[in-house]
C-alpha cells in the first residue's frame, strides 16, 4: 500500500526546509511522526481489512513537500526514487531506501543506499 501526501508541510516547515540544516530537522520530524504512529495505523488497517502489514518506510521530499509512505506484507521494503529519464540510459535511480522491520513496535531500521 502506498500513501502519498502532497505538500503536507506547514508554512513554518517550508521555511525551515529552505536550508540544509532545517531540511534535516523537517525530515527527522516527519520520520519521528511516522515511526511513532505506525503501530496504530497498522492496527487500524488490520482491523478494517484483515491485512497485516509487516514492513513500512517513509520518504520525505523537502524540495517538493511530499511524503511517500509505503507499507508491505513483507518485513523488508525497498523504495527506489527515480529521476528524470535519460534517452540513452533509461530512468536513473536517484536514491534507494531500504527498511527492515523485526517487529513493528521495535520501529523501522531504514538505510539509504
Amino acid at each position: 500500500m502506498v500513501v502519498h501526501l502532497h505538500e503536507p508541510f506547514s508554512p513554518t516547515e517550508r521555511r525551515l526546509a529552505a536550508d540544509e540544516k532545517g531540511a534535516a530537522r523537517v525530515r527527522e520530524f516527519h520520520h519521528y511522526l511516522f515511526d511513532n504512529t505506525l503501530d496504530a495505523l497498522l492496527q487500524r488497517i488490520h482491523e478494517g481489512t484483515g491485512i497485516e502489514f509487516r514492513g513500512a518506510i517513509a520518504h520525505v521530499d523537502v524540495q517538493t513537500g511530499s511524503i511517500l509512505k509505503t507499507l508491505t506484507t513483507h518485513p523488508e521494503v525497498d523504495l527506489f526514487l527515480l529521476g528524470k529519464g535519460l534517452p540513452a540510459l533509461g530512468v536513473p535511480v536517484n536514491d534507494h531506501l531500504q527498511a527492515t522491520t523485526t517487529t513493528m513496535s521495535g520501529g523501522n531500521e531504514a538505510t539509504r543506499r
